[in-house]
């Protein structure tokens, strides 16, 4: 720093082996296979460097210490990437060509430790690249097999890439999103909107430091994965994917699953990839959608709404890749913007406010009705009507509430009175 004073943090281990270069040979990579005597803190000349690894740092190489690395300990196979990704550094050939024939070794990884260190990677400012390079090591097809249905899965002539590498590029331009300096560069992002309140909203953790950008970044992998099981042909021979969403949804649940995520985080990124089509199905024409069609929106999204416009946007970029038409991009972004103007607005369609002007325990009282389904229908249309503005006072609630009921009681279950 500027007073020329290092902050050192010291992590002791016993040796692996009786000797420094023993325990150094059973690390991962060269540039981690260092090690220095503490009486020599200020010394690099006493650098004990048995493989190179101050080499490889100044040549920016990821190379594996022995070529059993990665069968000793095949968590190791995302570390690479991790690394490479990390730091701006290659892997070395031979290293890479290790990658490749040890990557059968990551189905003997605990769910766990894959998780987490395919989080790291999702958590970088470049993970679109460090996905590339796992898909060509043949490492993202052994984590998420899901993905290797969509390879190769062609689409309708308005997008530009297959349903894999879409899914891919449409991670890298989420990320262009969240980068302040990316967003400064593109003349394309100059109108998106984003502010402090966007910024702490995709940096709050789900569940063990796992943020939303994060998490946001594994929904745009997994959004169209339904696509491939979906796919169909029209008599007229249109091409058509009918209930992709749902269909991604589950198998998105499932590699939550299988890879140990949390409830909350599963919810979170199936929501998303299910109704991931829906920001831009808000109105017809892009035109300002209704607040009743907001509200109803942000009720059923819950937290992942905010996350599920900037997909969807995400989701055209990938779809139309450099054929992209500034005109028509500029109209979904304003239109976007429009939808996050509301949805973004704390207390808009919340039910604590709601609640202020009537509650279950009110219209219990009101209509001589019990809890139940008949409640919980009526308390929605009026909690509804209260959000959108259409109801102000308590008074019009209630007289909503009779009118729906007496309407609707031919057409409801007999609803139990009380006595």
């Amino acid at each position: 720093d500027d007073s020329n004073n290092l902050r050192m943090i010291v992590d002791f281990a016993p040796l692996a082996g009786n000797r420094l270069e023993d325990d150094l040979g059973r690390r991962d990579f060269t540039i981690d296979a260092m090690g220095i005597p503490l009486r020599a803190i200020d010394d690099l000349d006493a650098l004990v460097d048995p493989f190179g690894g101050r080499r490889d740092i100044e040549d920016r190489v990821v190379r594996a210490v022995t070529p059993r690395v990665f069968a000793d300990d095949p968590g190791r196979l995302l570390r690479a990437v991790r690394l490479a990704a990390q730091l701006g550094f290659v892997i070395e050939s031979r290293t890479r060509a290790s990658l490749v024939a040890d990557g059968p070794y990551l189905d003997h990884v605990s769910p766990d430790r894959l998780r987490d260190e395919f989080c790291h990677i999702l958590g970088l400012t470049n993970a679109r690249n460090a996905l590339v390079e796992m898909d060509d090591l043949g490492l993202l097809a052994r984590l998420i097999p899901e993905l290797e249905e969509a390879r190769g899965v062609d689409q309708p002539a308005q997008h530009f890439w297959d349903v894999h590498t879409h899914l891919i590029e449409s991670v890298g331009f989420f990320e262009n999103f969240l980068d302040p300096v990316a967003r400064g560069a593109d003349p394309l992002l100059g109108s998106l909107r984003w502010g402090p309140r966007t910024d702490a909203y995709f940096a709050v953790p789900l569940a063990a430091q796992r943020t939303r950008a994060t998490l946001t970044k594994l929904a745009c992998l997994l959004h169209d994965v339904g696509k491939p099981r979906a796919k169909f042909f029209e008599p007229s021979g249109r091409m058509r994917f009918f209930g992709h969403g749902e269909i991604g949804s589950a198998m998105a649940t499932d590699v939550m699953e299988r890879l140990h995520f949390s409830r909350r985080e599963t919810g979170f990124v199936a929501t998303v990839v299910d109704q991931h089509l829906r920001p831009m199905q808000l109105s017809l024409d892009l035109s300002p959608p209704s607040r009743r069609a907001l509200y109803r929106y942000k009720k059923t999204l819950g937290e992942a709404a905010v996350a599920t416009v900037y997909v969807s946007l995400a989701d055209y970029r990938g779809a139309k890749g450099p054929t992209l038409d500034p005109d028509e991009w500029s109209t979904r972004v304003d239109y976007i913007g429009s939808v996050l103007e509301c949805i973004d607005v704390e207390g808009f369609g919340d039910s604590s406010s709601d609640a202020i002007l009537v509650d279950g325990n009110i219209l219990m009282d009101e209509l001589n009705i019990e809890p139940g389904p008949v409640l919980g229908a009526l308390l929605a249309e009026v909690q509804e009507a209260i959000a959108v503005g259409e109801v102000v006072t308590r008074e019009q609630a209630l007289a909503l509430a009779r009118a729906l009921f007496n309407t609707n009681a031919g057409d409801l279950d007999t609803p139990a009175t009380r006595e």
